[in-house]
């Protein structure tokens, strides 16, 4: 069975000590054998998953009997059910990877839950499916998390069968004492040494009349709060009050702390964010990466600072309820959240749009003259037409991202960048394919201000896709990261600026005499990477086709942070100054 463990889970509430009625009877109804399908509805921000997962913990802490397997699934507002099934086979033991059509697919995961004792979990419901026809048997129990989004009509996710109709409970926070409980843990507030507390104390009890008693309204503005004298209170109260265009509690609220963010930086990256995939795990890594290419932080030269103070201001925002810390290196991004995201980033026009496809009529007319970044997802084919064009556009970063797709080829346009002479950002993310029609060649004259270029997941040839690289001449990022190359272009050594290169399992060949000429470089990523490494200096040769030898890491003055593998560390060459112990 899978660990469920709430400790680790940052999600969007705390346990409320009314729901352990509401806990009793779902647990009870688990326990009925007629019982298919339970539904859990609430607005959102309410609380719904934290529950849900609660439920599943105490299931395996005290009701091991009931089930072999606990699965989860979050299924979005714009489901992709092929990863869906994927996810699911996976955690059932099997694999769909090479298995198409919608209904092998769905009749192979049938298969999967044959014979098995099966909690499932389907999280963020927002309309209705046909779980039969995905391949979800009803004669195992699930339990469904139907999202009522702001409205008070669950949403139906049964299929159009003969079956009993879903038990449902509402989740909902009467309770004010609990409500005002949970403020006061998250904000800290006490009246120790604190000669504020007593203004602090009623100011509270106002805020979370405000927030609804929302759990995740109370979370984001008590963590907005942390540390504040009386001054920031009130005026988080005076914004909760005075934010009237927009009837939802929770935008208000999250818009109110977003709002109390100091540095703008911070704002930045909580914008970031929106750029992926909903539910999806965000590395931290990407974050950072996507600040150096947009110049964030001007002034900053070394790249350890600047990663230090994204790893810093990303903590900052989890502490805040802004993000959702999954992993020590990885955030997600609560769906809420996100939708405000969208909606300041219009306001504050620095536009960003997010869009997940199957056509091409969707992606026309996508850009506004205040588009700053966008990020494409595609589920089909990838091919991005040609009149997607960015005329006197103020686009800084482009994402194309096709990794939740099984597909050959990205098919890319000449033409693709024409107009986008403001691009610093460049981010494709495959899944194994080959990228076509692709040339750095003939986007050239639209990338003289390109800092970051990412091609993750692909399979490249050097001598088409990127052999113009040498003129990218304000490249501070390169990463090939899980790419497919058969050499490394000896043009890469011409990028004299490049601060971080990034050849983590690419496999390829390296020749003598690239990285060394790489003197700015701060950070070289390749695990899992080039191990033909020349060892020795006696093997030393002035013909091109020998391979990289360790000891040119040491004309990389600037270098902090390396990741690489040699067959053997005895035979690393002495004066080789970064295997040093």
């Amino acid at each position: 069975m899978p660990s469920i463990n709430m400790r680790d889970y940052n999600g969007d509430a705390r346990e409320f000590d009314s729901r352990s009625k509401n806990m009793e009877d779902i647990i009870e109804m688990l326990r009925d054998e007629e019982t298919m399908l339970i539904g859990i509805c609430g607005m959102g921000g309410i609380g719904k998953t934290t529950f849900a997962k609660q439920v599943l913990q105490k299931v395996k802490d005290f009701h091991k009997h009931l089930f072999e397997i606990q699965v989860i699934t979050t299924v979005s507002s714009s489901p992709n059910f092929n990863a869906i099934q994927e996810e699911v086979s996976q955690m059932l033991g099997y694999s769909l990877k090479d298995v198409d059509g919608e209904i092998l697919r769905s009749e192979r995961l049938r298969n999967a839950f044959s014979n098995k004792k099966v909690v499932v979990l389907l999280d963020d419901v927002w309309k209705e499916f046909d779980l039969i026809a995905k391949g979800f048997h009803y004669q195992n129990q699930m339990m469904g998390v139907a999202v009522k989004l702001f409205t008070h009509l669950e949403t139906k996710i049964y299929g159009q069968v003969n079956v009993t109709s879903p038990n449902k409970k509402s989740l909902l926070t009467d309770c004010h004492l609990e409500a005002l409980n949970l403020f006061s843990i998250k904000v800290r507030l006490h009246g120790d040494d604190d000669t504020d507390f007593p203004l602090k104390n009623k100011i509270a009890r106002q805020i979370v009349d405000e927030c609804k008693g929302l759990p995740l309204a109370l979370e984001v503005t008590g963590g907005a709060l942390i540390k504040k004298r009386k001054f920031a209170w009130e005026d988080m109260l005076f914004k909760l009050r005075s934010q009237q265009l927009h009837g939802d509690k929770i935008y208000n609220v999250v818009h109110a702390s977003y709002d109390f963010l100091e540095d703008p930086n911070a704002r930045r990256l909580f914008l970031f964010c929106c750029l992926f995939q909903e539910d999806e795990e965000i590395p931290i890594e990407t974050l950072y990466r996507f600040a150096v290419g947009l110049q964030l932080f001007q002034g900053m030269n070394d790249l350890k600072s600047i990663s230090d103070r994204v790893y810093t201001l990303v903590d900052d925002l989890t502490r805040r309820n802004l993000l959702i810390n999954v992993k020590e290196y990885a955030v997600k991004m609560h769906d809420v959240m996100r939708d405000v995201g969208f909606s300041i980033s219009k306001q504050e026009h620095n536009d960003i749009n997010f869009l997940e496809c199957d056509g091409v009529v969707e992606l026309e007319n996508i850009v506004t003259p205040h588009t700053k970044m966008i990020s494409i997802l595609k589920n089909n084919d990838l091919e991005v037409p040609n009149m997607m064009k960015f005329p006197c556009s103020k686009l800084e970063l482009l994402r194309l991202d096709s990794s939740y797709f099984y597909r050959q080829n990205i098919i890319i346009p000449m033409n693709l960048l024409e107009g986008a002479d403001n691009l610093k950002v460049l981010d494709i993310v495959g899944f194994n394919v080959m990228i076509n029609k692709f040339s750095l060649m003939s986007y050239f004259p639209h990338l003289a201000k390109l800092k970051m270029l990412s091609l993750m997941k692909l399979s490249l040839d050097m001598t088409t896709n990127v052999s113009f690289i040498q003129h990218l001449s304000c490249l501070e990022v390169l990463s090939l990261r899980d790419s497919t190359i058969k050499d490394l272009t000896h043009e890469i050594s011409e990028l004299t600026n490049l601060r971080l290169l990034d050849l983590s399992r690419c496999k390829c060949f390296i020749r003598n005499g690239i990285l060394s000429k790489l003197t700015n470089l701060q950070e070289l990523y390749m695990w899992e990477s080039f191990q033909d490494w020349r060892l020795q200096n006696q093997d030393v040769n002035v013909g091109d086709n020998h391979a990289a030898g360790v000891e040119e890491l040491n004309l990389l003055h600037k270098l902090w942070r390396l990741e690489l593998e040699v067959p053997n560390i005895e035979q690393v060459p002495r004066g080789v100054n970064y295997f040093l112990v």
